[in-house]
């Protein structure tokens, strides 16, 4: 007589699921996927390759603005004589002031005030004029300046090329090469259009009069000559 079956343990393994079936609308989802990736890959590159360009020009237009010249008007450093003056305002009386503008007169100091005036930070001087020509007239407004010394073979250059920035007091040179520097400098004095330049130049180098706005350093100059009249050439 037989025995039945064993029934099946329970600790035997389970079957593995089956997979999904591969159908025409999943394939259709993978290739949307894919698509969209290599869109997304191509788009980036193409900026990529955009920026890069754009970096490329922009350089370019800048070495280009570097090296393209600047017209600039030049005056060469030079040695002479600058009298040291002092400028006052004031009337005609019996004494009046010294040096007159326009030149009316010239006169010779006679007397300093040993008094300074603390509301207006002056002293009062008298000169004596010989006024030939009687152009100088009593409670007659006008403008003085007072010959105090005179530098020999100081170092010069027009005032206008004197420029200031953060970095303090400044001119630009142009080199030998045509590009330009900034140098810093110590003014020591100005007269009239003309500065004197205590450190920082030496005689014959050429320092821009004209046109620094549109410099910086390192900067291609197309440099003219400022004659004395005023004219370049």
């Amino acid at each position: 007589m037989s025995s039945p079956p064993p029934a099946p343990s329970s600790d035997l393994p389970a079957a593995p699921p089956h997979p999904p079936p591969d159908t025409p609308r999943s394939r259709r989802g993978w290739l949307w996927l894919v698509g969209l990736a290599a869109l997304v890959a191509l788009a980036w590159g193409l900026r990529r390759r955009a920026t890069a360009r754009t970096e490329r020009e922009e350089t370019a237009r800048e070495a280009a603005a570097r090296d393209r010249p600047v017209p600039v008007l030049v005056a060469r450093v030079e040695r002479r004589d600058v009298p040291i003056r002092l400028e006052a305002i004031g009337t005609v009386s019996a004494y009046a002031t010294v040096t007159v503008r326009p030149r009316l007169a010239t006169g010779r100091l006679a007397v300093i005030d040993n008094q300074i005036n603390e509301a207006t930070a002056t002293v009062r001087l008298k000169a004596v004029f010989d006024n030939p020509g009687r152009r100088l007239w009593p409670s007659q407004f006008v403008k003085a300046r007072l010959l105090v010394s005179t530098r020999r073979g100081a170092l010069v250059v027009p005032a206008a090329a004197v420029q200031r920035g953060p970095r303090g007091v400044f001119v630009y040179v142009v080199g030998g090469d045509g590009r330009v520097a900034m140098r810093p400098v110590r003014v020591e004095h100005v007269e009239a259009d003309r500065a004197l330049v205590a450190d920082g130049l030496v005689e014959g180098e050429q320092v821009v009069t004209e046109g620094q706005g549109r410099l910086r350093a390192g900067a291609r100059a197309q440099p003219r000559t400022v004659r004395d009249g005023g004219a370049a050439p």
